[in-house]
């Protein structure tokens, strides 16, 4: 309270209509209806009146020190009606809590129209953006359908399938099978080794000294033997070791003779060889041959033959087909390994040599070949191993010759090196 007493309000300047302050005049007989307790106009017509002119003030008295009432002002005069003509005097100052007002009032509003012109672009922002989601997901290529898996096309009564390829390395490469990989060894245009997974592409892992085609090869302990084959015109003698882990080729020695276009069987690290070309003379020898024993003569064929077809089930040597001087034969033969005794069983339904054999459900089956003229063949002939009969089983696809076959008891595989096409079995 002490403060108020020794600084008391100050009230608004009134300033009368010529200009002077009467804020010291005793308003108590005018009409101060158009301002509100904190001096704010509260009528905007009142405001905007003009000021009604005042009579003249009375003289200024002398200075000093003023005693009794104040000076009372001129008797309030009403204010005419609002006619629309301008007053020829400027109205009053508003106070500075009407103008503060006005500055939130417009502060606001320029807040609430720059929050709507936000919210605006964030909704069209929003629209853009799920309109390009919706693009994006419609764009979306579908995914490309499985290739389908070959079907069996039957050899015969066999069922085939492709199963892989190689490159191609010309007819009469030889073939093995050992630890679940392929091998393909040289080829009439290669003298490559070939390996890899059944079912997949063969690539290079080594090389022999110079091409061989007709060749026969057996695996034996980590190493796979190559015997013999032709290098163009010549019949070599030579045997080559190549390491099964690494495609590592190295000389192993010399065959007794050089020796091309036998056929042969491998089991347990050894090989049967039956005929074949010397080079100048039909071979007539039935041979088996293992890297750490001598060769050893188990039979003469009747007749020298090139490019037999030879099987070997159980203890018995089967033996189809061949090329003698004659001509491609018919004749189908047959070796009991225990007593070494060799006889004819049976007769093909035509002579032809370059041919495979290959054994399904117990039976061999005896497949393509070349005939007398030296065209390829596609017959199937089916030989019944516990008797010995032989009967026709169908065709091939295509004419097959100079093939090779192997089996490890899981799968019978077909190399056609000719082409790099192979083939499974069953």
């Amino acid at each position: 309270m002490a403060d108020q007493e020794d600084h008391p309000e100050t009230p608004w300047p009134v300033i009368g209509p010529d200009g002077v302050d009467t804020s010291g005049v005793d308003m108590s007989g005018v009409d101060t209806g158009a301002v509100d307790s904190h001096g704010a106009d509260t009528d905007r017509a009142d405001t905007v009146a003009a000021v009604p002119p005042a009579a003249s003030p009375a003289p200024a008295s002398e200075p000093g020190p003023v005693a009794g009432p104040p000076v009372a002002g001129p008797p309030p005069v009403a204010p005419p009606a609002a006619t629309g003509v301008s007053s020829p005097h400027p109205p009053a100052t508003p106070p500075k809590a009407a103008v503060l007002r006005i500055v939130l009032l417009l502060g606001l509003l320029g807040a609430v129209t720059a929050g709507a012109i936000a919210v605006g672009r964030s909704v069209t922002s929003g629209s853009k953006q799920a309109v390009t989601t919706t693009t994006t997901t419609t764009t979306v290529p579908k995914k490309p359908k499985p290739k389908p898996k070959p079907k069996p096309v039957p050899w015969g009564v066999i069922p085939a399938k492709s199963f892989g390829t190689a490159p191609v390395s010309g007819e009469g490469a030889a073939a093995v099978i050992d630890g679940g990989r392929l091998f393909v060894i040289g080829g009439a245009g290669s003298g490559s080794v070939l390996a890899g997974t059944p079912g997949r592409r063969l690539a290079a892992i080594g090389s022999l000294p110079a091409k061989r085609a007709d060749a026969a090869a057996f695996v034996s302990g980590k190493s796979i033997y190559v015997v013999g084959g032709e290098s163009g015109k010549a019949t070599s003698e030579a045997i080559e070791r190549v390491a099964v882990a690494t495609g590592k080729v190295s000389a192993a020695g010399k065959f007794e003779e050089p020796l091309a276009e036998a056929g042969y069987a491998g089991r347990q690290g050894s090989i049967y060889l039956v005929g074949g070309w010397t080079g100048s003379k039909y071979a007539t020898a039935i041979l088996k041959f293992a890297p750490s024993a001598k060769i050893v003569l188990l039979a003469r064929l009747p007749q020298g033959l090139r490019s037999p077809a030879v099987a070997l089930v159980g203890h018995t040597l089967f033996i189809a087909g061949g090329r003698s001087k004659a001509g491609p034969t018919r004749k189908v033969l047959e070796l009991d390994l225990l007593s070494g005794k060799l006889r004819s069983i049976g007769k093909l339904p035509q002579g032809i040599d370059s041919a495979l054999f290959v054994e399904y459900g117990g039976d061999l089956y005896l497949l393509g070949g070349r005939d007398a003229t030296g065209a390829p063949v596609d017959t199937v002939t089916k030989i019944v191993p516990a008797t010995g009969k032989v009967s026709a089983a169908g065709t091939l696809p295509f004419a097959l010759a100079g093939a090779a076959a192997v089996a490890d008891g899981k799968q019978t595989l077909v190399v056609v090196s000719a082409t790099g096409a192979v083939y499974r079995l069953g």
